[in-house]
């Protein structure tokens, strides 16, 4: 009996573009505690491969993939993408907003990362995923929501 994986085969490294090389043709630098957001969708905007290195990198939206994105990340406990605390797009616990979203129907990958919606971001949630069959999401790491309402035990 022949065992066949439904882990899709990552392309070649060659094909993959670094965020930080997106962040130098842009002029910016990132992981230094200012929006990162900017840099992350130019990258998932031009390109269908993104590696995001080691580190900590702050969003303050919704980072929103097309359909085919792949977003690589080699280390989920090391490579976080933040939700920006206290943030008014991810403040209303009635109109929750994803850190990463995938859209409807999509063939998307994601791997190697962590999503942490902050400690003051009541309507935050880390992904909003719709993507279609054969679409890949592994090796995540989240953090638990850390807010909660003024009083509760």
């Amino acid at each position: 009996m022949n065992l066949r994986s439904d882990t899709p085969v990552p392309p070649p490294v060659r094909e993959w573009v670094s965020v930080v090389e997106v962040a130098g043709k842009l002029g910016r630098s990132i992981g230094q505690g200012k929006d990162d957001l900017p840099v992350f969708q130019a990258a998932v905007d031009r390109h269908d491969t993104v590696y995001v290195p080691i580190g900590r990198y702050l969003l303050t939206d919704t980072l929103k993939l097309r359909p085919g994105t792949r977003l690589i990340g080699l280390h989920p406990r090391q490579t976080w993408l933040l939700a920006a605390d206290s943030h008014p797009h991810f403040s209303d616990p009635d109109a929750p907003r994803a850190l990463v979203s995938t859209p409807r129907d999509g063939r998307n990958s994601l791997t190697g990362l962590g999503l942490d919606t902050a400690e003051q971001t009541p309507g935050a949630v880390n992904l909003l995923w719709q993507s279609a069959d054969g679409s890949y999401l592994a090796d995540m790491a989240t953090q638990f929501v850390k807010w909660h309402p003024e009083g509760a035990p």
